[in-house]
Formats: structure tokens, sequence, C-alpha cells
């Protein structure tokens, strides 16, 4: 008899925690397990994709403390008729409303509850009030699940500080297809074409939504403290709001010594191509969980330069490579360093950071290590 996960999230949007669940239900082993999911919202854009892989979506279209009350009983009812053996929640908000819905099923007929944390802390002095809230919440009631999956030791740690309990504490990274993600020359030809720029230019690039937490005034910053050494270096922005309508972000561009070499792309979901024309992935966030784009740029044999920020040191697995969170200097001279190295010497890093992903983040194995812990708590 196959599992039955119901997986509860915030969203469907094409963001970290939606592209991992997404995997992990292209991933799973569909002969023992049954996944459905509930997007408190809408399907999103990652909807289609998730029933294109048989599984089932649930939409509570809940945009207001109204709707809140009026999805409480659609999810009972989905709950009741779906029985499932374990809930996944995904995050702080769907983590509370599981938490308060499971409760009141009885305990013959209750299902396991997971939640599933996903960034670090470093930003919660700047996180909204609402959000500060619900984290502490999240904290107060911490014991209740039958467990918390922690993206990275980071997550983890920033959690237990204050005031998560230890001792229902799972550690499972995100994972990458690597077949998916993979570097190849006429990879690396097709965004230079697209920008129309030399194969041989300096290309440093980032993909993020445009949200405070991936500070992208660092990313800025950080590019025209290299156009002072490298005046040629161009830089992409690929990302839901990294475009030309954004006034921020070209306001932030416009006083840079050449915004021409700027090149913002918006949303793509033809990442995998893209990245391999990068020289430098380079992530400029104040706040992660475990990057997604990190990894799959190594994973595309691009060398990368990160911030301090979540699981991203854990990732990266070289501290030559790792920047303050904030410090667009010291990210700049990280960039220049590897932009200085030998072709000889860029080889070598590229094929270890590769390697590093495929020995350590492979998603079939990610996906088991889910699927091993669904297992042992429903018995």
């Amino acid at each position: 008899m196959r599992s039955k996960i119901l997986h509860i999230i915030t969203s469907l949007h094409a963001d970290g925690a939606q592209n991992m669940l997404l995997k992990l239900a292209q991933e799973r082993n569909q002969e023992n397990f049954d996944y459905e999911v509930v997007s408190l919202l809408d399907k999103g854009v990652l909807g289609p994709e998730l029933e294109k892989s048989g599984v089932k979506i649930h939409s509570l279209k809940m945009k207001s403390l109204h709707g809140l009350l009026t999805s409480i009983p659609k999810l009972r009812s989905i709950i009741k008729n779906y029985k499932p053996d374990v809930i996944q929640a995904w995050m702080y908000h769907a983590n509370l409303l599981s938490l308060a819905i499971v409760k009141t099923i009885s305990s013959a007929e209750r299902p396991k509850l997971v939640w599933n944390i996903r960034r670090d802390l470093d930003s919660f002095a700047h996180d909204k009030f609402f959000t500060k809230i619900t984290i502490k919440l999240n904290s107060l009631f911490s014991k209740l699940p039958t467990k918390i999956i922690y993206c990275g030791s980071k997550v983890k740690k920033d959690h237990l500080a204050i005031g998560f309990t230890d001792c229902n504490s799972e550690l499972i990274a995100n994972g990458f297809n690597c077949e998916k993600f993979f570097p190849t020359a006429d990879r690396r030809k097709k965004l230079r074409h697209e920008i129309n720029i030399p194969n041989d230019s300096n290309l440093i690039g980032m993909v993020g939504r445009f949200h405070s937490q991936k500070n992208h005034k660092n990313f800025v910053q950080m590019a025209d403290k290299v156009l002072d050494v490298l005046p040629s270096t161009h830089f992409v922005l690929i990302g839901q709001g990294c475009n030309s309508e954004n006034s921020q972000l070209i306001e932030w561009i416009g006083k840079t010594k050449k915004p021409v070499q700027f090149h913002l792309l918006g949303a793509r979901r033809d990442i995998p191509e893209i990245l391999p024309s990068l020289d430098v992935f380079c992530l400029s966030s104040s706040a992660e969980g475990f990057p997604n784009v990190l990894g799959e740029a190594m994973a595309s044999g691009v060398i990368s330069v990160s911030t301090d920020a979540g699981a991203s040191r854990e990732i990266i697995g070289d501290d030559q490579r790792i920047a303050p969170i904030d410090n667009s200097n010291v990210l700049a001279e990280k960039v220049l360093e590897v932009l200085r190295l030998s072709p000889l010497e860029r080889e070598k890093i590229q094929a270890l950071s590769r390697t590093k992903i495929l020995e350590n983040f492979q998603i079939s194995s990610i996906s088991n290590k889910y699927q091993d812990l669904y297992e042992s708590i429903r018995r």
C-alpha cells in the first residue's frame, strides 16, 4: 500500500522551496508514494508541472483573513477525504495552519506532521512584524510536529538559538538534477548570443527574484567595484522583478560606471541553458536557506561566489569564495580573484564544483532521505 503524503505550501510560485517540492514530486518512487499538494494561494507557475508528474493540486486561494477562515474547512475536508499518512508543511505559515488543523483530528485518524524550515535568520531584524510573530509562534509550538526538517546546518542553528526544540530535528539538504544542469560549450554561447556580447567577455550573473533578502543592491555595488578593475565585464540579473520596469533596480544601476553593461532578463524558465554562459555566479543575498541556484550553478560547472548566507558556505565548500553579508567590497574582491585565475585554474575549480554537487546533493539521494523519513514515522 502506497504511503500518502499531503504537502501544504504557501504558494506554487517558482521560488526555492516550491522548486524543491517539484523536484521531490518528480523524483518520488511512484510505486510506494502518492503525493498531493495544497497551495494556500493558487496553482502558480509550478502547479501544471506538478500535475504532469501525477500530483493532484488543491488551491485554496487564501488572500485575506476572510480567506483564511473559509480555507480551514476546505483544508479539513481535503485531509478527511485524502487520509494522508503524513502531512508535510512547507515554511512558517503553512507549518502553523497545518498544526492547528491536525490537532483537531482524533488521535486515531491523525496523520503525522512534518514541518520544513527553509531560511536562516540573518535578516530577522528586518522582517515584517507579522513575519516575526509567525516565526516566534513556530518556535513556541516546535515540540508538537513529529519532525522538523531543516535544509542546512546554519538554518537549524539559527532556529535552535531562538527557542526551537532540537528533539525532533532532521537535517536534509536540497538536491539537484545533474542530468538537467551540466556544462557544455553550446550552452556557454547561448546567453552571450542573446545579449550580444563577445564569447570572451567576462560575464557575472545571479538568478533570484527581486526581494530584499536577495539584496540586489549589494550585487550592483559589487559590480560597480569590479568595473573599476575590469571595465569590459558584463552583468546579468535573472528573476521575477529583474527587468526594465523595476525603477529601484534601474536607479541603482544608473549610478554605476557602465549601466549599459547590465542585462535584466526577468523571470526565465530556461535556467539550465543560461547558467553555463556565466564565468562567475555571484549570490549577494542577506538571508538564505539552502539556495537552489547556487547548487544549480555549480552543477553547471560555474565557479560560484556568495555571501555567507544560509547554507552557501556548506554548498561551496571553500571559504575563499565566501564574503560577509552586506559587504560589496569583499564580494567584489572574491569575484575578481576568480576572474584573475588562469584558464587551467578555472577548469580545475569548475570540475570540483560539479563533483561537489554530484557527490553530496544529487536529487535522487535527497528524495530518498525524505521518503525514508516518511516511512519511518508513519509506522
